[in-house]
């Protein structure tokens, strides 16, 4: 994927500031090509910040020549359907509900009490043999997670 490969320092040069970071990126390349960019922050990530980077990447696709067709930018959150991928995602949904699937296969689902040097606490729920709750403080490296995903309640 060379035109990936050319976007990806784009991206990263374009971020307004140390708190966004890039959650994903996808090049296709088929047809009118589309280049999706998935951005968070350690504070969230507003639309004019999504803005603000579309435009820094769109300009320097365009004077570096790296696309010379039309294409399609997208810039944007990775909305809260998705998977939490990167470690850095995960402090600020402390307090939060999560569904975490281990490498095993194992679904641990409770609250997440702290993200901290590549550890995460969760206190899961369970219910004991008289079908009583019981919360336990579960431990889980960041290499055994195999997908996260913030459990919305209403």
């Amino acid at each position: 994927m060379k035109l990936k490969e050319e976007i990806t320092p784009l991206v990263e040069e374009a971020l307004p500031d140390d708190s966004l970071f890039v959650v994903e990126l996808r090049v296709s390349e088929k047809g009118k090509p589309k280049v999706s960019i998935f951005l968070d922050g350690d504070n969230g990530v507003g639309i004019d910040q999504c803005a603000k980077v579309s435009r820094a990447v769109g300009q320097m696709i365009e004077e570096r020549e790296i696309i010379t067709t039309e294409y399609h930018l997208e810039v944007s959150s990775p909305g809260v359907d998705q998977p939490l991928t990167l470690f850095r995602q995960f402090p600020k949904h402390v307090g939060r509900k999560l569904d975490i699937e281990l490498q095993t296969g194992e679904h641990i689902v409770g609250l997440l009490k702290e993200a901290e040097g590549e550890c995460l606490v969760v206190d899961k729920e369970t219910k004991d043999q008289k079908k009583k709750a019981v919360v336990e403080e579960c431990k889980v490296a960041f290499d055994q997670v195999k997908q996260a995903l913030v459990v919305i309640t209403f």
